[in-house]
């Protein structure tokens, strides 16, 4: 509902924001809400429009997968059951939230990288298949960089790395954009779990205050 209530703010010329008058990033997923403005703005529902969005991408995902990776009959009908069976899978993929789009990424990626021989080719789409998760989400790109970093290493062209770096220019943009617009290159529930995690009990602060008081 954060997300919707967003691309709603967007489309009725007020920002990407979820108060009108205070410019907070509250969404974690620019590219996906991106996507969710448009299904809106397509359809002239959000709700709706959104569960339709997040299962048109998972049908993707899925069949992407089993049209590229189980290679026998068996295979695809495991890939498909695992699937089917994992509730977390089923939740996430169907809500309308990013995680559709993120295993899309993910599905390409792995397809990318299984080519039998490296090319400067696969190295420029695994790039940009890597930041457009990135930009989907930005800790995805956890889930991306170590076969990434071995992808650039064993390229060794060094000719050719500012053309791979090209594909995390329209990541740069948004962090700079967000600088600019929120006045923090990350979302603001970033910060404030970051906060919380540095508190270990509710009552830690009034704890060490008495403490210190000899109570």
């Amino acid at each position: 509902m954060i997300s919707l209530r967003t691309a709603s703010n967007v489309l009725n010329g007020y920002g990407l924001r979820w108060n009108v008058d205070d410019r907070v990033q509250t969404f974690t997923h620019p590219l996906w809400l991106f996507l969710l403005t448009g299904a809106h703005a397509l359809s002239g529902e959000p709700f709706y429009s959104s569960l339709y969005l997040s299962r048109l991408v998972s049908g993707a995902a899925v069949a992407a997968l089993l049209f590229t990776r189980p290679r026998g009959m068996l295979g695809k009908l495991t890939a498909l059951t695992v699937l089917g069976l994992s509730h977390a899978f089923m939740d996430f993929s169907s809500s309308g939230l990013e995680n559709p789009l993120t295993h899309l990424f993910l599905i390409a990626f792995v397809v990318v990288l299984s080519a039998p021989t490296a090319s400067p080719a696969r190295t420029t789409a695994a790039c940009w298949i890597a930041a457009g998760a990135a930009l989907n989400r930005l800790d995805t790109i956890l889930l991306f960089a170590p076969a990434l970093c071995m992808e650039l290493c064993r390229t060794r062209r060094r000719s050719g790395f500012a053309k791979y770096m090209l594909a995390f220019v329209p990541l740069g943009a948004w962090e700079a954009f967000s600088i600019v617009y929120y006045g923090f290159p990350f979302p603001n529930t970033a910060y404030a779990k970051l906060s919380q995690a540095q508190v270990a009990t509710p009552f830690a602060d009034g704890a060490q205050e008495d403490a210190r008081a000899g109570l």
